[in-house]
């Protein structure tokens, strides 16, 4: 496969959350925060995961899933030092995996250089639109919209009767005002 020849499946907002939402239940995550994405990426997906050194001082991405869609390789420092952006990048690659497995394995990339070679050649539009469906299924995932629905909805009976209580200008006049 060549770079010119990767065609960006269209999926919308609505569609990779779904996807999202189906793939938790699918692993009995759907209302777990913070989702557990290491174990289902290495014992549900049955996929390895490596730190790489330097991965992302050398070849500025965080990390990127192996030819053969059986290594997701992470940049060690973020592995060992990011928790946060660690399971990010992991969900991330999680969602390459699940949309452009197919592009992937057409490719077979067998080094980082070689993926590196070509991303840079692959069409801007196309690969801003890749990239945005695996950050996309990758928030979908670590916050899936049932449970931040769920916690917003608790915060705001928490603070709705403190708002009733002073009143919609109360903090106009007074912004040092303490709610307890």
């Amino acid at each position: 496969m060549q770079p010119n020849d990767v065609i960006a499946p269209i999926l919308s907002y609505e569609e990779i959350n779904n996807r999202a939402e189906n793939f938790l239940k699918k692993y009995g995550r759907k209302n777990t925060i913070p989702v557990d994405i290491e174990t289902i990426v290495e014992f549900d997906l049955g996929l390895n995961i490596f730190p790489f050194p330097n991965l992302q001082t050398t070849f500025d991405i965080e990390g990127f899933i192996s030819g053969d869609l059986t290594v997701i390789y992470v940049d060690e420092f973020i592995y060992r030092q990011r928790p946060a952006r660690y399971r990010f990048t992991l969900a991330h690659e999680t969602g390459h995996f699940i949309f452009h497995s197919d592009m992937i394995t057409n490719f077979r990339p067998e080094s980082v250089s070689e993926w590196t070679s070509f991303v840079i050649n692959i069409d801007e539009d196309t690969y801003d639109w890749l990239e945005w469906q695996a950050y996309t299924f990758a928030a979908a995932v670590l916050v899936p919209r049932s449970v931040l629905k769920d916690h917003f909805n608790r915060e705001i009976s928490v603070l709705k009767p403190k708002i009733l209580m002073f009143g919609p200008g109360a903090f106009r006049t007074n912004p040092h005002r303490i709610i307890s």
